[in-house]
């Protein structure tokens, strides 16, 4: 982005990053939020109003950097859409405690749109006979499990179903459940 060398908009951003609030600034986020503010004509008040909003919405300093860090595009996103998402975890048993972690861990999960994608994957969920308790539960333990893409952990459940192996092999593969052996799965072919 050649915008990044001109001294005035690098100027102005300084004076912003300084004024914005968080406590835990990265090089990785300057890096992101100058990107997006260069490509889409944004400056630190559009950054600030954004921060404001996600610790209003209860997200920690640490979490606020770490979704500039990985998803930049939050500057954009309305108040409304996040806490479209924060209610479905919600709605299937995540404590309201644990979604600042969610984000953390997991930034990507403001990718996803709670009608086209959240729902339609909790669905799969459902269809393949787990709970929305064993299914909260993983979410807490490793987050990615909202980046599955839909029939992803059907396909990982169906190969694991046709693998021929010992009897003790087969308990050790499914000794956390299902659920988590068909990510586990998935996990390692990516």
């Amino acid at each position: 982005c050649p915008r990044l060398l001109e001294f005035e908009f690098l100027k102005k951003w300084e004076v912003g990053f300084s004024e914005m609030g968080v406590s835990s600034i990265t090089s990785l986020m300057i890096k992101s939020v100058l990107e997006v503010s260069s490509k889409f004509s944004l400056g630190p008040d559009d950054l600030s109003r954004c921060v404001q909003r996600l610790k209003g919405l209860g997200f920690s300093d640490g979490t606020v950097t770490r979704l500039l860090e990985e998803y930049p595009m939050v500057i954009l996103m309305s108040k409304r859409g996040i806490c479209e998402i924060i209610e479905f975890l919600v709605r299937i048993g995540i404590d309201r405690s644990q979604v600042d972690r969610i984000f953390n861990l997991f930034p990507g999960i403001l990718v996803f749109g709670v009608e086209k994608k959240l729902k339609p994957l909790f669905n799969e969920f459902k269809n393949l006979g787990f709970s929305w308790d064993v299914v909260s539960k993983e979410i807490l333990r490793d987050p990615r499990v909202l980046g599955l893409e839909l029939g992803e952990l059907s396909h990982c459940l169906q190969m694991l179903r046709s693998l021929r192996c010992r009897v003790p092999i087969t308990e050790k593969i499914y000794s956390k459940g299902a659920f988590r052996a068909g990510f586990e799965v998935k996990l390692r072919i990516d």
